[in-house]
């Protein structure tokens, strides 16, 4: 899987457009890739609470395991090197699109504020 969506490096005032661009990415790749960032990672569970090992999963069950990591490498992709190593320890495609939303989401609100402050 090549990403061949735009890559986001920090820039607030590019958060918005990057945001939109990540996620008609994802959607066109697999619209349940989508639900995997909103909702988070979904496992089949045994009896005990524990994850079913991979080797017993029926093909279908296979498929959706594999979501949240294809995803999550989909973010990955989508960051400079600068934004991956402030996301570097988050593990699922949802803590990572938490994080940058309310990192440059907050930036942006900030400079928006400041900027409104130097004009009245």
């Amino acid at each position: 899987l090549f990403c061949l969506t735009s890559i986001f490096n920090g820039d607030s005032t590019q958060f918005s457009w990057w945001k939109s661009k990540i996620y008609s990415y994802i959607i066109g790749i697999d619209d349940e890739l989508w639900d995997v960032i909103k909702d988070g990672p979904v496992f089949e569970v045994e009896e005990e609470g524990l994850v079913t090992d991979r080797k017993k999963l029926t093909n279908i069950q296979k498929k959706i395991y594999k979501k949240p990591h294809r995803v999550r490498r989909v973010m990955v992709e989508a960051l400079s090197h600068a934004e991956y190593m402030n996301i570097g320890d988050r593990s699922t495609a949802k803590s990572i699109f938490e994080l940058l939303c309310s990192t440059y989401k907050e930036n942006q609100q900030v400079k928006e504020a400041k900027a409104n402050q130097l004009v009245h």
